[in-house]
């Protein structure tokens, strides 16, 4: 579904485009894919609409959504009342035209705030020498590595469409205690396994679905243990690289359970990321701490403080 977006960092254009001599075909079809875009961006009902063809068709990303222009015009007449209906930046772009030279069909790729990546792909016919749409048909990618999973999400819905949003579960711990083996990149101590164990058996009955780890030893280490139980290879995201994690956590694994092991200045920096307000800090000689994050799309996160391990 097309929805509401933020500020237009693409392109304005003038409303429709004359096309050229046949040399300039291509740059007339893209004055008007761009200007189709800025037109929404700005709330620009007349120069949107004017783009199309007469008997021209927009494909939404639901399934219910084939309209003709009128129809079209009307469904998104609240959204044009605003100061932006949507936006969709234009990033990379294929055109292609038959030998009359009439007809040309595209495919782009296009980013919004709201859905991500998108793909639009068209059809443009040049009727008394302007260019204008005959059919625009916009679909949302998913990377191949989370499909199951958005069609696990689907599926559910097609069952209930009422049912609450998936609650990704997501277990956060600071790395067990660390030996002196080695000043840079220490493994974990005997103290240190015993905790690691300990972490296993509390979430044994959890359903692990996913677990995380620095590039560490002593984070590694100590998701070892929980991950063999749970049958899963622990993915690596090195320490610095908070967004990576959160964006993970957030597009990969809805209603999972997952554990991401940390350190004591990361651990709290990614309960903030994920919304969490209660304030956390870590010592250096806190272990132990289990944070039990809960997460539902469009609600606000959930916290509970566990401890485990010997005490």
């Amino acid at each position: 579904m097309i929805r509401l977006a933020m500020l237009f960092v693409g392109l304005a254009l003038a409303s429709p485009v004359a096309a050229q001599a046949s040399g300039d075909a291509r740059q007339a079809v893209d004055a008007v894919l761009d200007s189709f875009h800025d037109a929404a961006a700005k709330a620009d009902a007349d120069r949107y609409f004017g783009h199309f063809t007469s008997d021209g068709i927009f494909l939404g990303s639901d399934a219910t959504e084939r309209w003709t222009v009128p129809e079209f015009r009307k469904w998104s007449k609240e959204y044009f009342a605003r100061e932006s209906a949507w936006v969709f930046v234009p990033r990379n772009r294929f055109v292609m035209f038959n030998d009359a030279g009439d007809l040309a069909w595209f495919d782009e790729i296009t980013r919004s705030e709201h859905m991500g990546d998108c793909r639009g792909t068209g059809v443009l016919r040049n009727v008394d020498g302007t260019w204008r749409i005959a059919h625009y048909s916009l679909t949302v990618l998913i990377p191949n590595d989370v499909m199951n999973r958005v069609a696990g999400i689907v599926r559910a819905w097609e069952r209930d469409p009422k049912a609450p949003a998936p609650v990704t579960t997501v277990y956060v711990v600071r790395h067990a205690e660390k030996s002196k083996d080695d000043p840079r990149d220490p493994s974990l101590s005997e103290r240190g396994r015993h905790r690691a164990t300990a972490l296993a058996l509390l979430l044994s009955k959890a359903g692990i679905d996913a677990v995380y780890s620095t590039e560490y030893k002593r984070t590694k280490e100590t998701v070892a243990p929980i991950a063999a139980a749970a049958k899963v290879t622990p993915t690596v995201v090195g320490a610095r690289k908070l967004k990576e994690q959160v964006r993970l956590l957030r597009t990969a694994h809805a209603g999972d359970s997952v554990v991401v092991a940390g350190h004591s200045n990361t651990v709290p920096m990614l309960l903030r990321a994920l919304g969490v307000k209660t304030k956390v800090t870590l010592g250096e000689s806190d272990y132990g701490d289990l944070f039990v994050v809960q997460v539902r799309p469009g609600d606000a996160p959930t916290l509970v403080r566990l401890a485990f391990g010997p005490q």
